[in-house]
């Protein structure tokens, strides 16, 4: 089941979209990524990235975990 609007199965997701989603600035999507609190994007093409729906859920539900255990 897909508990996250507008995250597809499969594909991939902009940037933009996952600072959206976040709620977070570029500059704290940049340092999550270099963290690797993230996952990294993936290279696409010549001028774009983008980040892999399958890594961004399995992110989104390890922060959820991450949460219900110290909440």
């Amino acid at each position: 089941m897909n508990y996250h609007p507008g995250l597809p199965q499969t594909g991939f997701v902009t940037r933009e979209w996952l600072k959206r989603h976040l709620c977070i600035s570029n500059s704290t999507l940049h340092q999550w990524v270099a963290d690797k609190r993230l996952p990294a994007p993936v290279k696409i093409g010549p001028r774009a990235v983008r980040f892999r729906a399958e890594d961004v859920r399995a992110f989104l539900e390890s922060a959820k975990r991450s949460t219900e255990e110290v909440g």
